[in-house]
């Protein structure tokens, strides 16, 4: 059984190195990168701003090496103190509860935020999308949607991900490292006719079904979008629908339907969108939809690429 497993196993000892490396050096790299970048981005709040005025989300960083699993109430390594203001003490009209009992409105003077760390767009009870139970636990998406429209926020920094916004702050970016990130195939969702593989997100003979779909955010700036395929039949009765919608997929940002028979492999084969934006896209839904398709087409993740700094769209 032993001799079985060494020669069978996927990997091993004595197979072959596996051609497919999950892109675990490129998503490690990331991850430390984000924390360097946050540390500098932090350092841009003067020191001796108050820490009730800086509104830092609670899971930053949400990547690895984490600082505390639970929140950032330190100051060092930290260049500015902050100190967590957790989201589920913020009320629905945008309050919070001060020390004597009172509704205190949420106007901080600086904000950090790492919305792709997978908790921005979620209320306290963890559903993407949605707020907590009535009358508090707002998501940190919802409650910077809510300042950047009733108050001046302007960007002072934008770095792998991580925005820091200033109450009424109208200068350049200081500080700017273009958003460079993988999404491998687990973070979408399926559709009944499609299902997650070792390959990517594979379908097979789908007619009128979807390949899958996933949320996640864009920040200000112009962005290169490449969705990865490799499929096994370029009959001229196949196509996909790919797109790039925010709003919950209701406002459509880029979309294109691509029809294999003109392509000159369906070996890894790439499709690239060029979308801008001058605010945050907290809801930005990517997808595929299959009209039809004869044969398997697999799905092996999206390269997201910021070109251009907010401003330069």
């Amino acid at each position: 059984m032993i001799l079985f497993a060494l020669v069978f196993q996927p990997y091993g000892p004595l197979n072959a190195s596996s051609q497919d490396d999950y892109h675990l050096s490129a998503i490690k790299s990331y991850n430390y990168t984000v924390y360097e970048n946050m540390l500098k981005v932090a350092s841009l709040i003067p020191k001796n701003v108050s820490a009730s005025e800086i509104l830092v989300e609670n899971n930053i960083p949400f990547i690895f090496p984490r600082v505390d699993s639970y929140g950032l109430n330190v100051s060092n390594p930290l260049t500015a103190p902050l100190e967590v203001d957790y989201n589920y003490n913020f009320f629905y009209n945008f309050t919070e509860l001060g020390p004597d009992g009172e509704y205190i409105p949420i106007v901080p003077e600086y904000i950090i935020m790492y919305p792709y760390g997978g908790m921005y767009n979620q209320g306290y009870w963890g559903y993407a999308g949605t707020d907590g139970p009535y009358p508090h636990n707002i998501s940190n998406a919802a409650l910077i949607d809510h300042l950047v429209s009733t108050h001046h926020y302007g960007m002072v920094a934008e770095a792998s991900g991580i925005f820091l916004l200033e109450l009424n702050y109208s200068g350049p970016l200081r500080f700017y490292v273009p958003f460079n990130y993988y999404y491998p195939p687990n973070y979408f969702n399926t559709y009944p006719d499609s299902s997650l593989t070792m390959a990517g997100i594979t379908g097979t003979d789908i007619r009128n079904g979807g390949l899958f779909w996933g949320q996640t955010v864009l920040l200000p700036g112009t962005y290169n979008i490449t969705f990865s395929f490799t499929g096994t039949s370029q009959s001229s009765n196949n196509s996909l629908i790919l797109n790039v919608a925010h709003d919950n997929g209701l406002i459509d940002l880029a979309s294109r339907t691509i029809y294999p028979h003109n392509l000159t492999s369906l070996d890894n084969f790439n499709v690239t969108f060029t979308v801008s934006t001058e605010r945050i896209l907290a809801y930005t839904i990517y997808s595929v939809w299959v009209p039809n398709w004869e044969g398997t087409i697999t799905f092996t993740g999206i390269h997201v690429t910021q070109i251009k700094p907010p401003g330069q769209n």
